[in-house]
């Protein structure tokens, strides 16, 4: 449970910022309703590239990896739950066989 003085500091850095991304339009919507931040302010960017690579009719998107890859984003910290993503690759062998991670930012692995 989040105690009031977090979310108190929380709504002053917002209020101090210029401008949020989101991950997709209910967020969006809940983060303007609880926060009171006007929509001109926010802008939702899905999370993957399937509309990038349709928008700009690219045919051939190549990442140098000879497969397909999960890309994690985010502090490996417990609550991203990074550890529950590591073990379920590791103990998968269709997993391991058939992608690669790609792991993007902050934090150091165990």
């Amino acid at each position: 449970m989040y105690s009031g003085h977090l979310i108190g500091h929380r709504k002053k850095i917002i209020s101090q910022s210029d401008f949020f991304i989101c991950i997709s339009k209910q967020p969006q919507e809940n983060f303007l309703k609880f926060y009171n931040v006007r929509r001109e302010k926010t802008r939702v960017i899905y999370l993957g590239a399937e509309h990038i690579i349709k928008e700009n009719n690219i045919t051939n998107f190549n990442t140098g990896f000879n497969k397909p890859f999960i890309l994690y984003v985010g502090s490996r910290a417990k609550y991203k739950n990074f550890i529950t993503l590591f073990n379920s690759f590791c103990y998968s062998k269709k997993l391991k066989k058939d992608f690669n991670i790609v792991c993007f930012g902050g934090d150091f692995f165990f």
